[in-house]
Formats: C-alpha cells, structure tokens, sequence
C-alpha cells in the first residue's frame, strides 16, 4: 500500500514540476515521507532475515536518516536541491545494494 501512494505522489511531482513550487513541494513532502516509512520498515526486516548482509541494513538507516534530513530542510526556509537529489541518489544506491544482495543469495544457497 505504502510503494502504490509512493507511485502515484512521485507520478504527481512529475505532473507539478518546480514551476509549480507549491504543488511540487506538497507532493515531494508525500513521496519522501512514504519512502521515509518504506525505509524503516524495510530495514527492520533486513535486519531480522538471517541471509540479509547486516552492513547493508545500517546503510538503509543511513539512507532513511538522509530523508528525514531532507524533510526537515524542506520546512524551514534552508532548502537546497542538491540535498533532495543526495536523497533521491542515496536511496538509488540502497536500491542496489538490495539487487546485489538478492544476487549474491541466489549464488551461494
């Protein structure tokens, strides 16, 4: 439920680019409070799967503190982009650490 609201705010901030800042920054708060959760929840799992690279886990944390970061600059008037693009390519890089761990696994048993 929480990946399919994600989907549809990230489809809204695509729809109300930066020339609509309002609007934007509404659907931005959305989509990085949902991944916010997505992160959190998903690492706690991580963390409990006996297979999951613990480092890899800590790293989502990271990832996961890097957004909320962000959603606190957004709220006061010290917004800089450059750190919503550290964001989107943080949790990127988390997107990939998982696919690698997923590969390594399907390797090794």
């Amino acid at each position: 439920i929480l990946g399919f609201f994600s989907a549809i705010s990230l489809m809204m901030i695509g729809v109300f680019s930066e020339e609509f800042p309002q609007e934007h920054q509404f659907w931005g708060s959305i989509f990085f409070i949902l991944i916010l959760l997505i992160l959190i929840l998903g690492n706690f799992s991580f963390l409990k799967h006996p297979n999951f690279l613990k480092p890899f886990a800590y790293y989502g944390f990271v990832v996961a503190a890097t957004n909320l970061i962000l959603l606190i600059i957004v709220f006061i008037p010290l917004y800089f982009p450059i750190i919503e693009w550290f964001t989107v390519f943080s949790s990127l890089s988390f997107v990939g650490v998982v696919v690698y761990n997923t590969y390594k696994l399907k390797f090794t048993s």
